[in-house]
């Protein structure tokens, strides 16, 4: 059933996640979820300015791969302001 909070995925997102493993949610639509976005592209900015910017000199994807998740492990270990626990166990908890 498809419901204003549940909306149904595509058939390519549904076979996406399939083969990969996961599950998709939705955000909260209206002001109860308007939080929820931001929070997520502000991490991401963060990521790539920490991380990505000036562009990275690689010898290759895989290179390049790997130096993105040896960033990711780096930031695990980070706390975000104002929260009891790391970024790595607020993962684990979710």
């Amino acid at each position: 059933m498809r419901t204003a909070r549940r909306p149904a995925p595509c058939a390519t997102g549904g076979a996406v996640a399939g083969h990969y493993g996961f599950d998709s949610f939705f955000c909260i639509p209206g002001k109860e979820g308007a939080h929820e976005k931001g929070g997520v592209e502000g991490e991401i900015g963060r990521f790539r300015r920490r991380h990505l910017v000036p562009v990275p000199a690689v010898a290759s994807l895989a290179a390049l791969n790997q130096r993105i998740a040896a960033a990711g492990i780096l930031d695990d270990g980070r706390v975000i302001t104002g929260r009891p626990v790391t970024v790595a166990a607020a993962f684990a908890a979710e």
